[in-house]
């Protein structure tokens, strides 16, 4: 009679054993989940803040101007969207003693 409640216990003990297993496993799989939405796995690496030079509009001179001016080598149409996403502007009309920022890349 004790071999049957000592197996009985052990039954039990293996059941419990169990439960805290599956639940141990799904807390560690949600918690690598939230984790990676967090983005605690990702590999984009932070930059340094974006660098802007302040420039005063002369007379005639366009955003393709300026762009072209200080551009890098690099696409002078791009330097454009950016100079104008970074500035707000509605339109590539700038008007002369315009302060605008340009960004450095």
């Amino acid at each position: 009679m004790s071999q049957i409640r000592q197996s009985k216990r052990s039954r039990k003990a293996n059941i419990r054993l169990a439960r805290f297993l599956v639940v141990l496993s799904l807390t560690t799989v949600f918690g690598a989940g939230f984790a990676m939405q967090a983005g605690a796995g990702s590999k984009v690496l932070p930059t340094k803040p974006n660098s802007y030079v302040t420039v005063t509009v002369a007379p005639g001179e366009t955003i393709w101007s300026v762009a072209k001016a200080l551009n890098d080598g690099g696409d002078v149409r791009e330097l454009v969207d950016q100079i104008i996403k970074v500035n707000g502007l509605s339109s590539s009309d700038l008007t002369a003693g315009t302060k605008i920022r340009v960004p450095l890349n």
